[in-house]
């Protein structure tokens, strides 16, 4: 057994024991998030006009006032929980909520996460921990070559006071892509084990009723073509990009900062302003050893 095999072993062991410790310490908070609705996502692929979207229509529809709507700081003290810093230990369950209560549609929150070291280990173990995907999941992810713009923009090109030495979304392919290949996979496969619903960005943006319609089904929430509406246009660019204005920075803006929007483009396709016909038989290659198609996705 070489330096690598133990030092693997080693991490699952302590993972395997955290999860342990927190589900006897805190018994009350893994009952919590297995009564949850979880958004784990790709980043850069809708997370955040998914939150706002769900949360805009829940609101919306149970005030029985389509003028109402929620701006991005009022979902985030709606629903305040990651679920991948509650179980690490990083930050505990916040219990509270002030503008929309989900347990009168059976839920007891909508947290998310950009994945979770509990969803490996429910992979690896046949789903010892399958309270932490939650009551219901959604597994959000876009295609690898708008993602791969957007996570360059967002981790280097605007960067405030940033000292990467990328210069070039292309210059991140051969780190990011099989990133991006082992986090598709692991969602892929647990949306096809415990039966959760696994939707694209392009999807959202190309057909948001029908996709916000197939996502309420699968929540086993009623769906109103009027409230869909209204938080549709509550929770496009356009409207948080004004939400961006009146606050006077990005909507989610890490430590080190954002130069403009947090939204940067959103369009579909925007990878043919960047890569060469090179890049992209780079890129198909490395998806190809993962045995994943680039047909798998809407690129354009």
């Amino acid at each position: 057994m070489n330096t690598h095999q133990i030092r693997t072993i080693g991490m699952r062991i302590v993972r395997v024991t955290t999860l342990l410790k927190f589900r006897l310490l805190h018994h009350r908070a893994y009952t919590y998030i297995g009564s949850a609705i979880i958004l784990s996502s790709m980043q850069k692929s809708g997370t955040n006009y998914l939150r706002l979207l769900i949360s805009n229509y829940l609101y919306i529809l149970h005030s029985n006032d389509i003028s109402n709507k929620l701006d991005y700081d009022a979902v985030q003290h709606s629903f305040p929980n990651v679920r991948s810093y509650v179980l690490s230990g990083k930050e505990n369950i916040a219990y509270s909520r002030s503008f929309i209560s989900l347990d009168t549609v059976g839920y007891t929150d909508f947290i998310y996460d950009h994945g979770c070291f509990s969803e490996s280990l429910n992979l690896r173990m046949n789903f010892v921990f399958k309270s932490l995907l939650g009551k219901k999941t959604i597994y959000l992810y876009r295609n690898p070559y708008d993602n791969l713009i957007s996570m360059y923009y967002y981790k280097f090109g605007n960067r405030v006071g940033s000292k990467s030495s990328y210069s070039h979304p292309r210059e991140l392919i051969k780190d990011f892509i099989p990133q991006f290949c082992r986090r598709y996979m692991v969602q892929k496969a647990l949306a096809a084990q415990a039966g959760a619903l696994m939707i694209s960005y392009e999807e959202l943006i190309r057909d948001p009723v029908s996709t916000l319609r197939r996502l309420l089904n699968h929540l086993d929430l009623s769906f109103d073509e009027s409230a869909a509406k209204v938080a549709l246009e509550s929770s496009s660019i356009k409207s948080v990009k004004a939400m961006e204005k009146k606050r006077g920075k990005a909507i989610h803006s890490p430590k080190e900062g954002l130069t403009g929007s947090f939204i940067r483009s959103g369009q579909i396709g925007q990878w043919k302003e960047y890569f060469s016909a090179q890049d992209l038989i780079e890129i198909k290659a490395i998806i190809n050893s993962y045995s994943i198609s680039i047909d798998d996705f809407i690129i354009e």
